[in-house]
């Protein structure tokens, strides 16, 4: 059985070679089916590049910013709707 990697996932390990930054990558599955990329590291610089990356692979994508903790912190996001792969579209 091969392990399947996802545009997100492979996007996100791309943007954190050419950045040089990155050192944790979580590509969490929402309920709804979307994808929620947070990185660990990353500027918000990053998160637009990423952004443009996906979009360009045909992802749509929407930058979120979530208030964290006390004061004025916050956690930057991706939530990415990711195109239907060939063998996902199937039925059997």
């Amino acid at each position: 059985m091969t392990k399947t990697t996802t545009v997100t996932a492979t996007i996100a390990k791309a943007v954190c070679l050419i950045t040089r930054r990155g050192y944790v990558i979580f590509n969490d599955k929402m309920k709804c089916g979307d994808r929620s990329l947070k990185v660990g590291g990353w500027t918000k610089a990053d998160y637009l590049m990423a952004k443009q990356m996906l979009e360009s692979a045909g992802c749509r994508v929407k930058l979120v910013e979530i208030p964290w903790g006390f004061g004025d912190l916050i956690t930057t996001r991706l939530h990415i709707i990711e195109p239907a792969r060939k063998f996902d579209t199937y039925v059997y």
